[in-house]
């Protein structure tokens, strides 16, 4: 079986090298697959670009990281695992937080398809613990049934991230 091999510090050229000082100033180290993307230094930059779009949209740095938890479970991906645990740490998540995204229970809600059950969104609201954070995105009505519980129950703005969509 072939082997892509990993770039070194030592081995690295200027150009790779430029670009694991950026990561190891964001990650505190440079993990094995970026190494490997470093074999083309072009790879490597999209990557990274890419990563930085998902890091400057307006998901919270720990929603972004329950959801990679949950997506690296379902995914079975034991590397991812083990790396966004690590970061999920580094965002505040806890030990408890973690585990649940890590076995697969995330806090999720959703409704179910026209004409179904509504969400009980106030009291959804009401039960969550004083740290939990609410990103909602659906229509209009969803979103103003929400904002309308959030006031109520007066839930700091920075708690809630809302999207709406048509």
């Amino acid at each position: 079986m072939a082997r892509i091999n990993l770039v070194t510090a030592e081995s690295a050229t200027a150009e790779q090298k430029a670009l694991f000082d950026v990561i190891h100033a964001q990650l505190g180290m440079v993990p094995n697959f970026l190494k490997a993307f470093a074999n083309s230094p072009a790879a490597l930059k999209a990557f990274l670009g890419l990563h930085s779009i998902a890091g400057d949209g307006s998901l919270h740095a720990q929603t972004r990281e329950r959801i990679a938890l949950a997506l690296a479970q379902h995914n079975g991906c034991e590397y991812c695992l083990s790396a966004h645990t690590a970061i999920g740490r580094k965002a505040g998540l806890d030990g408890a937080e973690i585990e649940a995204n890590r076995a697969g229970r995330p806090h999720l809600y959703c409704t179910r398809a026209r004409g179904g059950t509504r969400l009980d969104l106030a009291s959804i609201m009401r039960t969550a613990s004083a740290d939990t954070l609410f990103y909602i995105c659906g229509p209009g009505p969803l979103l103003g049934a929400a904002r309308a519980a959030a006031r109520e129950l007066a839930i700091a703005a920075e708690r809630v991230q809302w999207e709406s969509f048509q």
